[in-house]
């Protein structure tokens, strides 16, 4: 049950949230008044400031009243928070981005700012008091003085956090209804090196996601079309877009919407208002983790001597290759190269130039397919090539260039000039029923066909 009582506790959230929130009011009206030479960067966040607080007001009369002429048991307090910590969120934000820019040149502006980012702090845990458990609250009040024990002999402005240069340039997209907190935010991702787009609704954001890539979504809960959980579940759902990551930022904090937004697929979750250094450090954490499996993923499916895909991932890839285009009724060809005598070449130069001629065929067979055109190694000194939709004349003169281009060329490994060829075998999904494993077969015999007539040759 709620701690609002219809008696002397409306009162107390008249007291505690209502006189403090005109008091940032009355800050920003000195600030407007006596500080001329403010830079538009500063007086257009002071504004923001001023105008959130305003807001902030009207949401605490609107509900102080509310509170007088109706049951209190009727009330959502859950979305009473969340409505006054938006612009809660708008005013700590900007007041520190204000305190960032001034407090090296202007302290007597630092210290009105200060002034605001306390209120601000004092009101964000008196709107928690205030709707909370009575248990829940002094189980948190309990929480909150352990903590300050816990932290009283660290000097946290020891602690910072370091860029890393791997995250420089990452791409970030803001999901928000509302453009201050949009605005808030960019400003200071942008500053520590990213690059930031902004969408005013689910919607909007799912459009743009389809023709553009971004590295991170930052992701508001309640916004008017289409809310972050079902844009989660649109982005998990899609082949192109589910591995995004996605942090939700939320006026709600209440354990069910954090626990459903973790089910749903988010990878963390910030309640509002947020303070920006630990949006910093989230975001950070996030692309960090998001690198390391992007890194994990290309060492378990890449060939490390050569680039390419290896065994594993090209066979994974051809077997998807099959599925889809079979769907759309699409011919492709497969082709196996295999260097002809690879073993000659290692016994007489080295393992360094039989290294060095298996770089060189991956590249040569890679420069001569398209991007969306699959290019593996099997193993040993054996490649696979799929392309699609390809006849299979246009499929020969592919294959015949690439044998010809490694038949030309020489390479200089060791202090040696190596000459090589290749020779393969093509199979057509037109010309024959199965799957891609039938193919794999039938491009294999013909290879072998190939050496056994003599090598540097393709046959189909």
């Amino acid at each position: 049950m709620s701690n609002i009582s219809k008696n002397e506790n409306i009162s107390e959230f008249k007291e505690k949230i209502l006189f403090p929130s005109q008091s940032i009011v009355g800050i920003c009206n000195e600030i407007s008044r006596n500080f001329e030479d403010l830079s538009e960067e500063t007086f257009e966040d002071i504004q923001q400031i001023l105008s959130s607080s305003h807001k902030l007001v009207s949401l605490i009369e609107h509900y102080n009243d509310d509170m007088k002429a109706q049951d209190i048991s009727a009330f959502d307090f859950q979305k009473i928070r969340h409505d006054i910590k938006n612009p809660i969120n708008v005013v700590l934000g900007c007041s520190k981005l204000v305190l960032e820019d001034s407090q090296d040149s202007d302290e007597e502006l630092s210290v009105l700012i200060k002034q605001i980012i306390d209120i601000s702090n004092d009101l964000t845990m008196e709107v928690d008091a205030l709707i909370r458990s009575e248990t829940y609250e002094q189980k948190d009040k309990t929480q909150k003085t352990s903590l300050a024990d816990l932290f009283s002999s660290i000097d946290v402005s020891e602690f910072k956090h370091d860029s890393n240069e791997r995250l420089l340039g990452k791409r970030i997209l803001i999901v928000d209804d509302d453009h201050i907190n949009r605005g808030i935010f960019k400003r200071r991702l942008t500053q520590r090196g990213y690059d930031v787009y902004e969408k005013d609704s689910g919607a909007n954001a799912l459009n743009f996601l389809m023709n553009n890539e971004v590295d991170l979504i930052l992701l508001d809960l309640l916004m008017p079309d289409i809310n972050g959980i079902e844009v989660l579940s649109k982005l998990r759902l899609s082949d192109t877009l589910n591995n995004i990551p996605v942090i939700i930022i939320s006026g709600l904090d209440d354990p069910r919407s954090i626990v459903s937004c973790l089910r749903n697929g988010a990878n963390d979750y910030l309640a509002k208002p947020v303070e920006l250094s630990v949006l910093e450090i989230k975001v950070a954490s996030v692309l960090e983790k998001q690198i390391l499996q992007d890194d994990l993923f290309r060492l378990a499916n890449t060939d490390q001597l050569t680039g390419i895909s290896n065994r594993r991932k090209i066979i994974d890839d051809l077997k998807t290759y099959d599925n889809q285009l079979k769907m759309h009724e699409q011919a492709y060809a497969v082709a196996i190269f295999d260097i002809d005598h690879f073993k000659l070449i290692n016994d007489t130069f080295g393992h360094d130039a039989g290294d060095e001629a298996i770089k060189f065929v991956a590249e040569t067979i890679s420069a001569n397919v398209r991007k969306v055109d699959l290019v593996g190694r099997l193993g040993g000194e054996e490649f696979l090539c799929a392309c699609q939709p390809i006849s299979i004349d246009d499929m020969t003169i592919i294959c015949e260039r690439i044998r010809t281009s490694v038949e030309k060329a020489e390479l200089q490994i060791n202090n040696a000039q190596i000459s090589m060829t290749i020779s393969g075998g093509i199979a057509h999904s037109k010309d024959m029923s199965g799957d891609y494993s039938t193919y794999l077969t039938f491009a294999d015999e013909k290879l072998y066909e190939a050496k056994n007539s003599g090598r540097n040759r393709i046959i189909l």
